[in-house]
């Protein structure tokens, strides 16, 4: 028997960020936009010195919390 508990809590961790980071930015307006060759110009979320709310302080959260306490 083995235990992998936390193993992946970095790699989930940094997806988490990066989601983040991808909807504060309009990632997706960006692509679709290239693609369409449009060029204008919007506002987009910055995510510094901004809250993130965690529930649940396991493997994940905690490196979550270690990640975004980094951007300050």
């Amino acid at each position: 028997m083995t235990n992998s508990r936390g193993a992946t809590a970095i790699p989930i961790a940094e997806h988490a960020l990066m989601l983040m980071f991808m909807l504060a930015k309009n990632a997706q307006r960006m692509i679709i936009d290239k693609e369409k060759k449009l060029w204008e110009r919007f506002d987009s979320l910055e995510l510094r010195d901004k809250t993130v709310g965690l529930i649940g302080l396991g493997a994940i959260g905690s490196e979550i919390a270690r990640l975004a306490r980094e951007l300050e």
